[in-house]
């Protein structure tokens, strides 16, 4: 009898590899001068991940990783923070 391919069972991942799946997710506004943004992070095996957007118009503005949630957020923050402050207004 022939192979007919790999064998597949449910949560396999390439190569025999389980996937990892994002736990403590969490989802947040804040404001960082005059602008609102959208804090986004979740853990992703043993690292913490994050992304920051602007709230209107949605636009990404940083992403970090860290140890902790504390140490992801607190760097993808300064990040969004420092772009933020060379951003002109006008009107």
């Amino acid at each position: 009898m022939g192979d007919t391919g790999p064998s597949e069972s449910a949560g396999d991942g390439p190569a025999g590899e389980t996937p990892m799946k994002p736990e403590e997710y969490s989802r947040r506004q804040q404001e960082v001068g005059r602008w609102k943004i959208n804090i986004i992070s979740f853990k992703l095996g043993d690292r913490y991940y994050c992304t920051v957007d602007n709230v209107e118009p949605g636009a990404w503005l940083a992403r970090a990783e860290g140890g902790t949630r504390a140490e992801a957020e607190r760097t993808a923050i300064e990040k969004a923070t420092t772009k933020l402050s060379r951003t002109r207004v006008t009107g």
